[in-house]
């Protein structure tokens, strides 16, 4: 599926009937473990392996509503009767484990059972550890669609649109995707799974002054206190957060991250006007330049989140909710980050947003096609499970750079599956100019259509690099 497809679907149950749109996004796995083979929409286990649980980068906060949609682009064929040959995908509390097959929270279980030559699939709905039922709710078969989604206080199980079954759960948990598998067949089960709640983004910081090196998750301040904010861009009355990881330990740091005013400069840790503020001693919440919250000291790995939600500013620390307040969090923010003190050496911290860049003022508008099939397609500095349908013989795409080049500047491009890096036609090496860049290339001739490639774009400047995966189809 398209990052960013709107999915509407039928919510019918015996009382009332409702129309929900949501967008529907891919699923990116995380710490896939050994023994499992993910490949697109094919889970397949190597060997012996079975009994293996993974988990989404995707993530849905408290009081959001969020679903997993599960899609059997296959039939449910068990390599043996038994429950434990079976898998689940579903809601699954975000900082737990998945150890076996019945602890994803709220999920689907799936399962095919040998009667003679017959397979019967059966579907269960678990529940914190236990099916609803004895008897399966439903049978599952190729490209039924099932959903599992929170609503409010409620979690709900849908086939087809309709409603299966719903329970109570209250809304103050972080869910992830999850996904357990025990036995496989050879060659394993075909699934489309994708959720509602996004894989973060990275920050991609503007204008970064002298004194400052930024290089990944890598931060070293040389010089004097100094302060950076994002190109990332919440906007007025959109809901969303920043989350900072740290990666390693705060020893000799002291610096403070969080949401910002985006038309505002930063020229102090108060320009900030949320942010934590992490040194080695402790942990401390500001708002509006004051310290409203100090915490004991912070650790390698401690996860931080900042979010605005409607009008209320709410602060996690590994998932628990340390702060809130209401009536004061408006207007389109940046996330901002001012430096007082790193070890000589700099440190680490992985800092992601819910929200993509936006860079300052209206972008220019695109130059006219120069024989693309389609619009220009936006790049980005991740390669996500997201992928853009391009059709024809060229592609067009744009991106932002962000440093200042000479005339001498160049990205290269390069198209690649899993296999084989495949051949430009000339040009490959593009002029690259600071700020908004239009391009075109032309397609290798030896595409296949209906088949999955990545197109990325290196610079020569900076060694910046940007993506897009696509799914390539002959225009006939």
């Amino acid at each position: 599926m398209k990052l960013g497809r709107t999915f509407l679907f039928l919510l019918l149950s015996v009382i009332t009937t409702s129309l929900v749109a949501q967008t529907i996004y891919d699923v990116t796995w995380e710490n896939i473990p050994s023994g499992l083979a993910i490949n697109g929409n094919n889970y397949a286990l190597s060997g012996a392996a079975g009994n293996t649980g993974v988990k989404s980068c995707n993530r849905n906060l408290p009081s959001s509503d969020g679903s997993a949609e599960i899609t059997l682009l296959s039939s449910i064929v068990p390599a043996q009767d038994g429950f434990a040959n079976g898998f689940a995908v579903g809601l699954h509390q975000s900082n737990q484990a998945i150890n076996d097959i019945f602890e994803i929270k709220y999920s689907f279980f799936f399962y095919g059972l040998r009667s003679g030559p017959t397979i019967i699939n059966r579907v269960y709905i678990v529940i914190n550890g236990g099916i609803v039922s004895s008897a399966p709710i439903s049978v599952g078969n190729q490209n039924d669609i099932f959903i599992v989604r929170r609503e409010g206080t409620q979690v709900k199980f849908y086939k087809n649109g309709f409603t299966l079954f719903s329970t109570n759960s209250g809304n103050a948990e972080f869910h992830r995707v999850g996904a357990y598998f025990g036995k496989l067949q050879p060659g394993g089960v075909n699934l489309d799974i994708n959720t509602s709640f996004i894989c973060p983004y990275n920050v991609n910081w503007m204008n970064i002054p002298a004194g400052l090196t930024i290089s990944g998750d890598f931060y070293n301040l040389t010089g004097q206190p100094v302060g950076v904010k994002s190109l990332n861009k919440l906007q007025n009355l959109e809901n969303g957060h920043v989350e900072f990881t740290l990666l390693q330990s705060p020893f000799g740091c002291d610096y403070h991250i969080g949401l910002m005013q985006a038309a505002n400069q930063i020229t102090s840790a108060s320009s900030i006007d949320y942010n934590v503020q992490i040194n080695q001693n402790s942990t401390s919440v500001w708002v509006n330049g004051q310290q409203l919250l100090a915490l004991i000291p912070p650790n390698v790995n401690d996860e931080f989140i900042l979010r605005r939600l409607g009008s209320q500013l709410e602060v996690y620390i590994n998932e628990i909710l340390v702060y809130t307040s209401s009536g004061i969090f408006t207007g389109e923010m940046r996330i901002g980050a001012f430096f007082l003190d790193t070890p000589d050496t700099g440190t680490n911290i992985d800092v992601d947003a819910s929200f993509p860049e936006v860079p300052d003022g209206p972008p220019p508008p695109p130059p006219p096609p120069t024989g693309g099939e389609g619009a220009y397609i936006v790049l980005k500095k991740k390669l996500d499970a997201s992928y853009t349908l391009v059709e024809g013989n060229t592609l067009n795409f744009t991106y932002i750079e962000d440093y200042a080049t000479n005339q001498s500047s160049l990205v290269e491009c390069k198209i690649y599956d899993s296999n084989t890096t495949f051949t430009i036609p000339p040009p490959s090496m593009l002029p690259n100019m600071y700020g908004v860049n239009w391009q075109t290339i032309n397609l290798p001739t030896d595409l296949v259509g209906d088949s999955y490639y990545v197109l990325e774009v290196k610079d020569s400047n900076k060694g910046e690099v940007y993506y897009l995966r696509f799914k390539y189809r002959i225009v006939k």
